[in-house]
C-alpha cells in the first residue's frame, strides 16, 4: 500500500467513526493512532539485483547433487541465484547471487517510512572473542529504503555490574550499501573479553550512497582451495603455489564493472561464515589483472579478478571449508 492510499484510508475511518459518535475527540484520536500504527508497520519491497545463478553459468563447479565442489574438502551445499526467496519461502540465511553480492541475509522488504534510517546488527551472525582482547565480527544490514554511503557500528561493553568498560566503533567493510543488503564488519577493543558481560549495539548510516558504484559483478568461485594437504595447482598465475604442502588457502573469482561508466577504487570484501552462519573473518582486496596488479580505475565492461590467499597455519585451516560471502563495490 502506498502512503497516499494509507492517508486516504485513515481519513475515511476518522470521518465515519466521528459521525457515528457525534464527532467526539476520542474517535479522531483512535483513528489517528490506527494510521500511525499502520504507517510504522508498513513495509516495502526492495529491488534486489538478481542475476543468473552460478549453476547455469558454470555447471562444472557442481556435483550431481547440486553442491559446490571444493577441492580437498566437503562440497558446499548452498543454493545460489534463481528465484526470489519471497516467492519460494526460503530461509533468509540462504546464500544467493546478486549483482555486487554473493551471500545470505539480503532482505526482501524494509520499513516504508522514508525518514526511518534503520541499520540493524544481525546478532545471529556475530562471533565474539571468549579470551584475550575483546573483538567481534558480524553483519549489519541497511533496513532503510535508500542506499547509504557507509555504516558505523558501535559496541558498548559492560561488566557484570553494568559498568561501561569501553565504547568501540568501526565502519562496515562495504560502501554504498543498498536497501535490505547486509555488510560485514569487525570491531576491536582493548578490554579483556573475560571481563565483558554484556554488549549493547548501535549502528548509524554515514550519508547517502550511490547504487551505481555497486554495479560490480563478482563471481566468487573460480578457485576455492583449502589450506594444507591437497592436490597442487600447476598452472596457478594469481598466487604463488608452493611445490609441496602445506598449500595455502585460496579464494579467487571474477570481477566486472557493469555500471556503464568507469569506476575508481573497485574492491572486493569477503566474509567467512561457520556452520551456524556466524562471521569468523573479514577481508578486503582490490580488483587485479592477470599479472596481479590493481586495476584502478576499472573501465566499464573490463574483466578483472580478485584473489585472497592465506598461508598462516592457524587462519588457513580455520577458513578451509567455511562458506564465503563476497561483495563488489567502488569505494
Amino acid at each position: 500500500m502506498n502512503n497516499g492510499s494509507l492517508r486516504w484510508g485513515a481519513l475515511a475511518v476518522t470521518v465515519a467513526v466521528a459521525a457515528a459518535c457525534g464527532g467526539g475527540n476520542d474517535a479522531t484520536v483512535d483513528a489517528s493512532s490506527t494510521e500511525a500504527s499502520a504507517a510504522s508497520s508498513a513495509r516495502i519491497a526492495v529491488q534486489r539485483p538478481q542475476v543468473e545463478g552460478l549453476e547455469d553459468i558454470a555447471p562444472y563447479l557442481y556435483d550431481e547433487n547440486g553442491c559446490l565442489i571444493v577441492i580437498g574438502a566437503e562440497p558446499v551445499c548452498e543454493r545460489d541465484g534463481g528465484e526470489d526467496p519471497v516467492a519460494e519461502g526460503a530461509d533468509p540465511a540462504t546464500t544467493e547471487l546478486f549483482v555486487g553480492y554473493f551471500g545470505p541475509h539480503y532482505a526482501t522488504t524494509v520499513p516504508a517510512a522514508a525518514a526511518r534510517q534503520q541499520m540493524t546488527v544481525l546478532e545471529e551472525t556475530l562471533t565474539t572473542a571468549s579470551s584475550g582482547p575483546w573483538t567481534a565480527s558480524g553483519m549489519v544490514r541497511n533496513d532503510s529504503p535508500a542506499a547509504v554511503s557507509a555504516i558505523a557500528v558501535e559496541a558498548t561493553l559492560s561488566d557484570a555490574a553494568g559498568n561501561v568498560l569501553e565504547v568501540v566503533s568501526a565502519e562496515a567493510a562495504v560502501h554504498h550499501v543498498r536497501p535490505g543488503e547486509p555488510a560485514p564488519f569487525v570491531v576491536d577493543a582493548s578490554v579483556d573479553a573475560a571481563d565483558v558481560a554484556s554488549v549493547s549495539w548501535r549502528s548509524t548510516p554515514l550519508g547517502p550512497g550511490d547504487e551505481a558504484r555497486r554495479l560490480v559483478d563478482v563471481r566468487p568461485v573460480s578457485w576455492l582451495l583449502p589450506y594444507g594437504e591437497r592436490q597442487p595447482v600447476s598452472h596457478a598465475t594469481l598466487w604463488d603455489e608452493p611445490v609441496g604442502p602445506p598449500f595455502p588457502y585460496v579464494a579467487t573469482g571474477s570481477v566486472e564493472n557493469t555500471s556503464g561508466r568507469q569506476l575508481s577504487g573497485v574492491q572486493v570484501s569477503a566474509a567467512w561464515l561457520d556452520a551456524d552462519g556466524r562471521v569468523v573473518h573479514v577481508d578486503t582486496v582490490p580488483a587485479v589483472d592477470v599479472t596481479r596488479l590493481a586495476v584502478d580505475p576499472l573501465p566499464d565492461g573490463f574483466p578483472a579478478q580478485f584473489v585472497i590467499t592465506y598461508d598462516d597455519p592457524q587462519l588457513g585451516p580455520e577458513l578451509s571449508g567455511k562458506t564465503i560471502a563476497v561483495w563488489g563495490f567502488a569505494a
